[in-house]
Parts: C-alpha cells; structure tokens; sequence
C-alpha cells in the first residue's frame, strides 16, 4: 500500500514537472511581456516625450559661435582670424511657439492613450485565444468521454452478439455510432491543437511548452444580474483619445492663424578680428538688433491651409460624435446579450442534467434489453450534443462578457 502511495506521488510529480497551470490572468500577463507591438510602443512614446521637450526649447535663447582662419593675399600670405558669438531670442511669433508646444503636448498625450488603448485590445484579445482554445479542449473531453462510453459499450456488446444475444444489425449500429464518435474525438483534438498553438504564438510561448488551461472565474459573472454603468462613455479610453484629436484639430487651426502675423526676433551678437589668435580676441564688436520678418503676399496660401484646418477640426467633431453613438449601441447590445446568455446558460445547465438522467435510464433499458440500439443511441448522441452546445455557449458568454468590458473601458 505504502509503495503504491509513492507511485502516485511520482506519476503526480511528473505531471506537474512537464505541465504547468496557466490561469487566464497570467496569460495576459506573460503575453503583455512578450509583445512586440507593445514594446515598440513604448520608444514611440520616449520619441514624443522627446518631441515635447523639443518644442519647449523654443522659448529659451539660441547661442551660437563661430571661428574661421582666412588666407589672402597675392601669394596667400595673409592670414586673418575672426570670430564671431550671437544669441537669437523670439520675441514674438504671432503664437506659433505656445501653440506648437500645446500640440506636441497633446500629441503626447494622444499617444499615451494609444498605448493604453493599445494594451486593452491585446489584452482582449489574449482572453479570446485562451477562451476558444479552452472552448475546444472541453469539447474535446466531452468527445473523448463519448467514445470512451460507446468503446466499452461495443466491447461489451462485441461478446453478446458473439453469443447471438444481438443481432448484427444491431451490433452494427453500435460500431457505426462508435465509430462516428472516434471522429468526433480526432477531429475534436485537431482543433484543441491548433487553437492551443494559435493562442501560445499570441502570448509568445513555445508550442512545445506543455500548459494546462483553467476555466476562470469571474466573480462579476456570479452575481444574478450584471451591474451597468449610468454614464457608459464616462472613462472610455476611446473617447478620451478623440477629445484629445479634437484638441489637437484645434491647435491647428490656431497655428494656422499665426502665420497671418508677424515674427519678431532679438539678436545680439560680438565680433572681433586679428592678424593673430591673439589679436582677434582682444577687439570685439558688439551689436543689439531687432528683426521683423512677414510675407507681404502668399497669393491665398495661408488662407487656404487655415480654411483646410478649421474644416478638419470640424471633420474630428463630427468623428467623435459618431463613435460616441456606435459604442453607445454596441454597448447596450452587448450587456442585452449577456442578460440572454444568463437565462439560456441555467435553462441549457438543467436540459444537460435531465439528459443524463435519461441516459442512466436508458443505458439500464438497453442492458436489459428492454429498448433498442437505436433508442440508447439517440439518448446518448443528444446527451453529447447538448453538452457540446452548453460548454460553447458557456465560453461565448465569457467571451461576450470580455468583449462588453473592452467596450466601455
């Protein structure tokens, strides 16, 4: 007995040392790890907060210096050493500077929420291959249990119509319906395999990495009736992201009004000179200056590219208006279906259970003789069906439901 003990401890071990349980939530985890899209997101957003930084330098003086050794002279005798150091500062530029700073700001910001949006949908779909390959390996149990009945069944049949008990039409039956069963098995296996390598490539795990995948639990889908949001947009990651394009389509516009202005620099600059190093850093020569530059005629191109702006900045109003509408009905659509899914989920779970009842009584009829093949057959085949049908219907609930919070996230 102690031996036998140790044996299972083994095999347990063993088991357990080649397979790993991989919950739905580490899942995502490891795939948020391994995704490229996200990684190359994330440098993207170091460029922009660079592009931030950048356009706020415009607001600081630009120095500058300069030295340069002339040759002249009939036989290039003469040398001259000049130098020269200025510092430019806008004054004014019609608001160009601030403007293009509040839109590498908000470009910034947009970006952010590209990639939080970026996150949420490779999270949804991460939950999606887990689900359909979770969908599939149930099925495959709920086949490989099928077969597995109806094998033994045949065997135990295969010795009763050796003895003549049964007929052969009826043993035929039998084999045929085992038969069909073991397709159902393969078939059903292919597809668990397939499923299983499609989600592993997603979250960046090896197809021979051995997993064991769980059904998860979701506490929200166990209270009677889905709590629903009052303000369903309100925190829309979406939403967020076009406010922001608005804002941005704004700027533009207001950007596109600068150009009508004049742009006004100040400059001071010293130079100096010599026939030596030495001598051209002893005499310098300052200077203080004001510039005013403005294009007196564009023959209507401002116009056009500010008319251009203000039009897209209508076109990104009438964006969000529109996706607010869809996600509004998309929404709602979801959360109906999920009060369905409640309903046929529990009115399934008690057909599943009044199907095995008859199958217990059935498979005692049959044993005895008292129905025939084809009865016990049909007893089991819809036993089989409806639990197919309840597991499928179960994982596009949790589906449904994963798809309803990427929604109004």
């Amino acid at each position: 007995m102690k031996q036998k003990g140790i044996i299972i401890l083994l095999l347990i071990l063993s088991i357990s040392a080649f397979s790993d349980n991989l919950t739905l939530e580490k899942a995502v985890e490891i795939g948020l790890e391994n995704n490229i899209d996200m990684a190359k997101g994330k440098i993207e957003l170091e460029n922009t907060n660079l592009d931030v930084l950048k356009s706020k330098n415009q607001f600081f003086p630009t120095p500058s210096l300069s030295s340069s050794i002339n040759k002249n002279g009939e036989e290039i005798s003469q040398t001259k050493y000049e130098n020269n150091i200025s510092i430019r500062q806008s004054i004014y530029s019609g608001g160009s500077n601030v403007k293009s700073y509040e839109k590498s700001r908000v470009q910034n910001q947009i970006d952010l929420k590209s990639q939080e949006i970026l996150k949420k949908d490779i999270i949804y779909k991460i939950r999606l291959e887990y689900l359909k390959a979770l969908q599939n390996k149930s099925n495959l149990e709920i086949y490989e249990k099928a077969y597995e009945d109806l094998e033994n069944q045949y065997k135990n049949d295969g010795l009763l119509y050796q003895e003549k008990l049964i007929s052969k039409s009826e043993f035929l039956k039998l084999e045929s319906s085992m038969l069909n069963a073991k397709a159902n098995w393969v078939k059903g296996k292919q597809e668990y395999e397939v499923s299983l390598r499609k989600f592993k490539n997603t979250v960046g795990l090896e197809n021979d990495k051995e997993i064991e995948l769980v059904i998860p639990e979701i506490k929200e889908l166990n209270e009677k009736k889905l709590e629903k949001k009052r303000n369903i947009l309100e925190g829309n990651l979406n939403i967020e992201e076009l406010e922001l394009e608005n804002e941005l389509a704004s700027l533009n516009s207001e950007l596109a009004k600068s150009d009508f202005y004049p742009e006004i620099d100040l400059s001071l600059s010293t130079h100096s000179s010599g026939d030596s190093v030495g001598d051209s850093l002893n005499d310098w020569e300052w200077s203080l200056g004001i510039n005013l530059s403005y294009d007196l005629y564009d023959w209507g191109t401002k116009k056009a590219t500010l008319v251009q702006s203000e039009n897209t900045e209508k076109i990104k109003k009438l964006n969000k208006k529109d996706e607010e509408i869809t996600l509004k009905n998309n929404i709602d659509e979801k959360y109906y279906e999920l009060e369905n899914y409640n309903i046929l989920l529990e009115a399934m779970q008690k057909s599943v259970e009044s199907l095995e009842e008859v199958l217990k009584i059935d498979k005692i009829k049959y044993e005895n003789r008292y129905i025939s093949t084809t009865d016990f057959l049909k007893s089991k085949n819809q036993l089989t069906t409806e639990k197919i049908e309840f597991m499928n219907l179960k994982m596009n609930y949790y589906m449904t439901y994963y798809e309803y919070k990427n929604l109004i996230e």
